[in-house]
């Protein structure tokens, strides 16, 4: 997956390319160069220990091991953990990966393994049916009748929040670790479980795809001037109106406004959060301010309302206009079908009596 890394530098071989996570102009790709001569002055936020890159290059197998240990750690201390995910893609690699763990380790009956999304149960009856495209080690797993590598024996496939919560509620409420589709953690399962788990510090957000810490973009903001480039990280966990409460009664956040919002999606911010910890040779936060986009509905009233009862009220006499003018067309048809009726009784007559 090479969507959205900046191509830094050709290897030794033709076929050898170095990449560099979230491109080397975001915080993120900075975090994975080497120091900075002394003389550039754009990256002095950043500490660098003994002229070293904060980050190492990321590696398959110590990626996952890394994946791994940090689930497993919220998990320990009875926290969620949610891996915002996109619906298709790397979702699946990933629930090969904790799939297997789970397997191995026997952890079915001590935490749930979920992944939710409207079209999960779609996507994996379709992933299974390609295996003739899998890597070799999946295929021969197969062959070798150990069972299809995706019959996921300790997934549960949930296509809503609700689904999740009755598994969740069955398990006597077991430490779960979830996929959920919305990596941008703007909309969908992962924007929701993000507001139910958001304010518990012994969860845990796993951000899976920089690619998805983006911009906005201008589709979310009706105002004249165009979204700023700075992460603005002041804004709080919110609903879209002030004073706005859950199904619980639970307060969400007040709504802000329009200026207040940020320009990027909520996992860009919670990104940059942590990047930023790290360029300062810090410990990300337990508590961070981000701003989620929460679609609502709300009682019309002041203008809006008069507005609204207008429009109806309108729509309301013009569906009375019709409907008048068809039983009008109805009438004139009948009384032309009795006159030709009419017509046809008097020459028939009149030839009988001849």
């Amino acid at each position: 997956h090479l969507a959205g890394s900046t191509l830094h530098k050709f290897g030794v071989n033709a076929d050898a390319l170095m990449t560099m996570p979230g491109g080397p102009r975001g915080l993120l790709g900075k975090l994975y160069q080497p120091p900075p001569p002394k003389t550039d002055t754009t990256s002095s936020i950043i500490h660098y220990n003994k002229g070293k890159s904060i980050l190492s290059p990321p590696v398959g197998s110590r990626s996952e091991a890394e994946m791994i240990e940090s689930v497993m750690a919220a998990l320990r201390r009875d926290g969620n953990v949610l891996l915002p995910v996109d619906a298709s893609g790397r979702v699946l690699e990933l629930l090969l990966v904790l799939d297997r763990h789970w397997e191995r380790q026997r952890l079915g009956g001590a935490y749930n393994l979920c992944w939710v999304g409207p079209m999960a149960s779609n996507t994996i009856e379709f992933a299974r049916s390609q295996l003739e495209w899998m890597a070799e080690p999946l295929g021969a797993q197969f062959d070798s009748q150990r069972g299809h590598p995706y019959s996921l024996k300790s997934v549960r496939i949930c296509s809503s929040v609700a689904e999740l919560e009755s598994v969740i509620e069955a398990s006597n409420g077991n430490p779960t670790a979830v996929l959920a589709s919305g990596a941008s953690l703007d909309h969908g399962p992962a924007r929701d479980l993000l507001l139910k788990w958001g304010d518990n510090p012994d969860n845990l957000v796993l951000i899976t795809n920089s690619t998805r810490c983006v911009p906005r973009g201008n589709v979310w903001f009706s105002r004249e001037d165009p979204p700023s480039n700075k992460i603005d990280s002041r804004a709080n966990l919110i609903a879209s109106d002030e004073g706005e409460t859950d199904e619980d009664g639970k307060l969400l956040g007040a709504a802000l406004s329009s200026p207040e919002i940020s320009s990027y999606t909520t996992a860009s911010q919670l990104l940059y959060q942590w990047c930023a910890a790290k360029a300062a040779g810090e410990e990300m936060a337990d508590v961070v301010n981000v701003d989620a986009y929460v679609p609502h509905r709300a009682p019309l009233a002041g203008a809006e309302l008069k507005e609204f009862l207008a429009e109806e009220e309108a729509e309301r006499r013009e569906r009375k206009a019709e409907a008048e003018k068809k039983a009008m067309l109805q009438e004139i048809e009948l009384a032309r079908g009795q006159l030709r009726l009419g017509d046809d009784d008097a020459v028939g007559g009149g030839a009988a009596s001849k």
